[in-house]
């Protein structure tokens, strides 16, 4: 499934009983059968924080999510001084897996 992710199971859920949630939307899998779960589109260095929601609170973040619901965010904080920083990482793996992933940040203080 994907270059290298799996499949969450949650309270031996899965599939469209689990929200996944990046930066408040909905990331949904790729493919039919769920070839690509939306795990696979995720980066999870990229993120600041990984927040496991279930039972009765999930429904703020829609329906069909009975296992639990996860929440990716990033935090933007305002930058003290213009300038740029990030980071990258590459992986080289068996089975001809190449990938590389990269983070950037750019901007002044009033953007």
């Amino acid at each position: 499934k994907g270059a290298a992710s799996s499949d969450p199971v949650f309270r031996g859920m899965a599939g469209s009983r689990l929200n996944i949630i990046t930066d408040g939307g909905l990331i949904l899998g790729g493919c039919g059968n769920r070839m690509d779960p939306p795990t696979a589109y995720i980066t999870p260095q990229s993120y600041d924080s990984l927040t496991v929601i279930k039972g009765p609170q999930t429904v703020l973040y829609g329906s069909g999510n009975s296992a639990a619901t996860v929440v990716f965010e990033r935090i933007n904080e305002r930058l003290e001084q213009s300038g740029v920083s990030g980071f990258a990482n590459a992986v080289i793996a068996s089975a001809e897996r190449r990938s590389l992933n990269t983070d950037i940040k750019a901007g002044t203080q009033d953007y």
